[in-house]
């Protein structure tokens, strides 16, 4: 996860590129918070494959990943949050590679669904690891226990993936336009 900062340092990012990341991460946050009663029901991970598509994979990384570091600062700080960080980060650096092809709806629904898969995915492999050890019994059991929050998941980021692409797309072209991005 360092070197995926590290090689964004490198880019040498615009300071409006990092004010549009910066507004993202705002909006991942806050939703992620605003969403607090509604358990695997989060538009973090949307914003952050809205993110990468629109603002590019490295964008997509810093998003995902800080998102979750900082909303882990209302929800609690703790061994998961790396995995978070990690997980949250590749969704939108892997946005940012296929953005050309998020014009159409149904790659952008593909995506939003396998990305709540590879999520709890992920964080079942954590959660079968802070036992102790990897237990592959241990970690079948947790996948089927956890698949019905893994569709919630999914649910929620075709939905607010949905939603919220058309609108931001809009928002960020004009000030790409406005701002000579």
């Amino acid at each position: 996860m360092f070197l995926c900062w590290n090689q964004y340092d490198k880019r040498s990012p615009r300071l409006s590129e990092l004010v549009l990341c910066a507004c993202m991460i705002t909006m991942a946050v806050a939703g992620r918070v605003l969403f607090l009663w509604a358990p695997g029901f989060k538009p973090l991970t949307g914003i952050a494959i809205i993110a990468g598509a629109l603002l590019g994979g490295w964008n997509g990384f810093l998003c995902g990943s800080l998102s979750a570091l900082l909303s882990d600062l209302f929800f609690g700080i703790g061994p998961w949050t790396f995995f978070q960080m990690l997980a949250w980060g590749i969704i939108g650096l892997g946005a940012g590679f296929i953005h050309k092809c998020f014009k159409k709806r149904t790659i952008r629904i593909v995506y939003a669904l396998f990305s709540g898969v590879f999520f709890s995915v992920f964080m079942d492999i954590y959660s079968t690891m802070a036992a102790g050890s990897f237990e592959f019994q241990r970690y079948i059991a947790l996948l089927i226990t956890s698949l019905p929050f893994m569709v919630i998941y999914m649910i929620s980021n075709v939905l607010f993936v949905e939603i919220l692409y058309p609108i931001m797309h809009k928002k960020i072209e004009r000030i790409r336009l406005k701002y000579d991005l």
